[in-house]
């Protein structure tokens, strides 16, 4: 099987991220709704990372969701800037903004605020904080964890979309634990008699699904970078924060 080319930096140039990051050099030629929905999409990925990174800082929760949506606030409707001399990752921007708004007087007004984006409930941010934010670590990891994590959802609803379309939701539902970590000895066997396949076609075809399932990911990640090069180093520092790497 032929091995398939690296990407290259022009494969990136309509990704949701590098639209956005394009944004002050596109001037009359920019298609500015296009844009605009693009950093939408991404602001409403990544609600749940910089809740998580303003909890790691001290903020209580009410705090936390407040300032998260006057930050979000504050991107759609002031002019993004232009991708020169960034390092082509939307985390990287992200966070340099968050910096940069939280050191603003806006930072300090915690009242609601009115947004066209959706606002997770505190309920169900607070419930996923407490099963995926492990205590210790900097601000900046727990970023970096939240940005990764939502990446892997989103290929697993992905997969699992794509495996009901198929007819195949008993066999993804019992290859799914397997994903990240081989089944104990005798596993296969079982799960095999439970479903009428082999174990040889039962291990084919969690093969199949792993790899499936890292072209997600990386599908997902892609949306992100805006370079080849910045799309090595985010897998580098993303499976470092799931890992717990420092």
């Amino acid at each position: 099987m032929a091995v398939a080319a690296p990407p290259h930096d022009t494969d990136f140039q309509r990704t949701r991220w590098s639209l956005v990051a394009a944004l002050d050099d596109q001037a009359a030629n920019a298609d500015s709704t296009q844009v605009r929905q693009r950093l939408l999409e991404l602001c409403l990925r990544y609600w749940y990372p910089v809740y998580v990174y303003l909890r790691r800082s001290g903020h209580p929760p009410a705090a936390a969701q407040a300032l998260t949506a006057r930050f979000f606030a504050m991107l759609l409707h002031t002019r993004v800037r232009g991708g020169r001399g960034r390092d082509g990752r939307f985390r990287t921007w992200l966070l340099a903004e968050l910096h940069r708004f939280l050191a603003t007087p806006d930072a300090q007004q915690l009242e609601p605020v009115e947004s066209e984006l959706p606002m997770p409930s505190l309920e169900a941010l607070e419930r996923r904080r407490a099963r995926e934010d492990p205590d210790g670590g900097s601000p900046e990891l727990a970023l970096q964890r939240g940005v990764a994590l939502e990446l892997i959802a989103r290929a697993m609803q992905r997969i699992e979309k794509e495996a009901s379309q198929a007819g195949r939701l008993p066999m993804f539902a019992a290859l799914q634990p397997f994903l990240a970590s081989d089944p104990l000895p005798g596993v296969y066997a079982d799960i095999a008699q439970r479903l009428d396949v082999s174990p040889l076609f039962l291990a084919l075809a969690l093969k199949r699904l792993r790899e499936r399932f890292r072209e997600l990911v990386d599908g997902e990640l892609v949306q992100t970078v805006a370079s080849a090069g910045a799309l090595d180093a985010e897998r580098r520092i993303l499976h470092a924060a799931l890992s717990g790497d420092p």
